[in-house]
């Protein structure tokens, strides 16, 4: 039966003309149609509003984020969620509860905060907001180190993109991480710091190569750098990163990214070294660095179906990816 079956002047447009689980189809598929499609007619808005009720608040979570510093009084959490999702969360009076909200034009980013030192509202608070994480979400932010209620939040849940930024990736810092990552089963980590505090890097990184297939390691956002101290990878002289790196990329790992741009410039010597290996490890690598590379002329090379590029003037680009994965975006 079409969705609306009174006589009118007009004609049915072909939406209105659709069985109401084919239009339900369509709108699982795009769900960033919600608000448009409820345009339509009232009929198609009555449809999509009835969807909308029967899906889980978890459906369509994309993405969540955990702000909660150590010294802080406050936990903030954002979500954001496809736009049938969100419809559904205001069609069941859900939505006042969250803060503050952000429209884009394909998803709606909540935000929803609760002091810390109330036991019983943060209790109350995790358990409202495990209402919206389901059995697996695209990408868990934590921001701070609070890895306790981020465990609770994300209990049972698969994520494929861990994101996470320290102050100070400290030893006591490295434990915590390692601790939450436990045996989850994790696609991909962003790891960022303005400093980093270490005492053995080169271990960290290979524990984190295998159990990641890609990595990102950002030290971009160092607020000032020592030119005594600062070396090029969480403090491994610029002598020895390239071995670290090559390492890595034999394990488990087989996607990586340096953003570094308070280091030095790189060794000739280096780059030459690493341009070489990468491409003869026997499995299709995807590398890039960020940094300086003592003003480098632009290179584009073919080694072992490895295209072999750098990039840009001041701040460059060092490119290894496989001809399989040359236009893959490290999201």
């Amino acid at each position: 039966m079409s969705l609306h079956s009174e006589s009118r002047e007009l004609p049915l447009s072909i939406l209105e003309q659709l069985p109401k689980e084919l239009l339900w189809d369509v709108v699982r598929r795009v769900p960033e149609a919600t608000f448009t499609l409820r345009l339509v007619s009232k009929a198609i808005q009555c449809a999509v509003d009835e969807l909308a009720l029967q899906q889980s608040p978890n459906q369509f979570l994309e993405e969540l984020t955990l702000l909660s510093h150590d010294q802080g009084f406050f936990c903030q959490v954002r979500i954001v969620l496809s736009n049938l999702s969100f419809l559904g969360c205001s069609l069941r009076g859900d939505a006042h509860k969250f803060r503050r909200r952000y429209y884009s034009e394909n998803f709606v980013s909540l935000s929803y905060e609760w002091k810390r030192d109330d036991i019983d509202l943060h209790n109350r608070s995790l358990s409202f907001l495990r209402l919206f994480i389901g059995k697996q979400i695209k990408k868990a932010l934590l921001r701070g180190s609070d890895f306790p209620n981020f465990s609770r939040l994300l209990e049972g849940v698969q994520v494929a993109h861990f994101d996470v930024f320290f102050d100070v990736l400290s030893d006591a810092a490295a434990i915590r991480l390692n601790v939450f990552i436990g045996n989850r089963d994790l696609h991909q980590l962003t790891l960022g710091m303005r400093g980093f505090g270490i005492t053995d890097p080169v271990r960290f990184l290979t524990e984190l190569s295998q159990k990641f297939q890609a990595l990102h390691i950002d030290q971009s956002h160092f607020e000032y750098y020592d030119s005594e101290s600062t070396s090029h990878l969480l403090g491994i002289s610029h002598t020895g990163w390239v071995p670290i790196v090559v390492n890595m990329l034999t394990m488990k790992l087989d996607k990586l990214r340096i953003s570094n741009l308070n280091i030095h410039p790189q060794s000739t010597t280096n780059i030459d070294l690493i341009m070489e290996r990468l491409p003869q490890l026997g499995k299709h690598t995807w590398f890039e660095m960020h940094g300086s590379f003592l003003d480098r002329e632009a290179t584009n090379n073919r080694l072992n179906d490895h295209i072999v590029e750098v990039t840009g003037s001041q701040r460059q680009v060092l490119s290894i990816k496989h001809i399989s994965r040359v236009n893959e975006p490290f999201e």
